[in-house]
């Protein structure tokens, strides 16, 4: 079950890097939004074992508080999420965004591109081989 939604998690800061930043800003956007993952595991480590205590012989105390909180912050998350944030912003941060959502819409004939060595060749790393 995991391995079905690591691919939106291991993927998504590329694609928020190249929709949101421009040529120059997506590598530290991709290394930024690479390292929440991270933290977000730390936390998700950290958090059961200061907030839950007991052993076996005691039984386990502050279970109860620590789905609360972790429901809590999802939802708050998942809310702020869907309520604030866009898919990509108004404008595009560089040329080649622009292009590639124009390619994308339909409104860009791809046949215009100009050819370099066999291949069409698009700002921002698109090509398609002929």
């Amino acid at each position: 079950m995991c391995a079905l939604g690591q691919p939106m998690f291991v993927n998504s800061p590329g694609l928020l890097s190249a929709n949101w930043f421009g040529p120059t800003e997506r590598d530290v956007a991709t290394t930024i939004a690479s390292l929440f993952a991270v933290v977000g595991n730390a936390v998700g480590q950290v958090m059961p074992a200061a907030m839950v205590s007991g052993g076996e012989d005691e039984g386990v105390e502050g279970m109860e508080g620590l789905l609360l909180t972790q429901a809590v912050m999802a939802t708050l998350c998942a809310v702020g999420v869907v309520g604030w944030f866009y898919s990509t912003p108004p404008t595009p941060p560089s040329s080649s965004t622009e292009k590639r959502d124009r390619i994308r819409a339909g409104t860009e004939d791809e046949s215009k591109i100009p050819l370099v060595g066999g291949e069409r060749k698009v700002e921002g790393g698109m090509a398609g081989k002929i």
